[in-house]
């Protein structure tokens, strides 16, 4: 189910999204036990971007509040998400991040990769923010108390054009992995104030200001422009009427939170597929001909050619 979902989602992106500029070249090549620290500015959208791109197989440590119906911990648990507390969910709850960490020790014993979110909270702005201890805490635990000592931590940017406005841009950057022999682990509160200030001088550099040039720094493409004009425009006709009505609900339903941009993506990601199968199908049955199974491509194409000419 994860791979499915997965290159359902990164179809989706080409949809959503001007451009994912997603940097390999600074991925680490190895396969040794992987924590990615990553800053964390949009909400789940910023979980789905490093999932559906990142090479390796990816766990996520996802607010614990999300996992408390059984059918929803089962489904979130399929995409392999691992709940964890925070103290505004509960005192009570807390406990329960025993059983997180030791779930994630057991998937890095077995050389695999886990998503954490270092500031520990989002919020749609373009600056890092003061890191919690969760990462530290889980490094130490790989390092000192069960001996994973190749386990590597890579600290990664992922950074918006903009939160509100579709397409948006996304850049996603990684730079010099965090390992064993960067730390003395004798000392638990010295080692988190070490390794927080490390990974906050490697994070630094990855979160863009609002003003920085790179923000709007996509290529205008003429040609394209004129060559995608007429679909464009089918597009536009066909989705715009729709998508702004779905828009202005999702908004009412998330303003003054950080979920806007997620839940928009996420719900149309569902439902998109869906419009489309039925108007391909009731178009079919109301004029008896097959050949209006065509729109289940045409429409999407449409939609893709509007993304690109707004792009251009």
């Amino acid at each position: 189910m994860y791979i499915l979902v997965k290159i359902w989602v990164r179809v989706a992106l080409q949809f959503y999204c001007r451009k994912v500029d997603f940097n390999y070249q600074q991925i680490h090549s190895g396969n040794e036990p992987l924590i990615l620290a990553c800053t964390h500015p949009n909400s789940f959208f910023d979980a789905l971007v490093i999932g559906a791109y990142h090479p390796r197989k990816m766990y996520f440590l996802a607010r614990g509040d999300a996992f408390k119906k059984k059918w929803a911990a089962t489904l979130l648990r399929m995409l392999n998400m691992i709940p964890i507390y925070r103290l505004s969910e509960g005192k009570e709850n807390l406990e329960n991040n025993n059983k997180t960490f030791a779930d994630c020790i057991d998937i890095l014993k077995g050389r695999g990769a886990v998503l954490i979110f270092s500031e520990g909270v989002s919020i749609n702005e373009w600056k890092l923010r003061k890191l919690k201890k969760g990462t530290a805490r889980l490094a130490h635990m790989c390092w000192q108390d069960h001996d994973i000592k190749d386990m590597v931590v890579q600290p990664v940017g992922i950074n918006y054009d903009t939160f509100t406005k579709v397409p948006k841009t996304v850049y996603v950057e990684h730079t010099t992995v965090l390992k064993k022999d960067n730390f003395i682990l004798d000392n638990v509160s010295s080692f988190y104030k070490d390794f927080n200030e490390q990974l906050t001088d490697r994070l630094l550099p990855l979160s863009l200001l609002e003003n920085d040039a790179k923000l709007n720094s996509y290529t205008k493409r003429l040609f394209l422009k004129v060559l995608l004009a007429l679909p464009a425009f089918i597009g536009w006709l066909t989705h715009k009427p729709f998508y702004n009505v779905w828009r202005k609900y999702i908004w009412s339903k998330t303003k003054g939170t950080v979920f806007f941009d997620s839940v928009l993506f996420a719900s149309m990601l569902i439902l998109y597929p869906i419009i489309v199968l039925l108007l391909t199908v009731i178009t079919m049955i109301l004029t008896g001909n097959m050949a209006f199974l065509s729109l289940f491509f045409l429409l999407p194409f449409a939609a893709w050619s509007y993304k690109q000419y707004k792009s251009s």
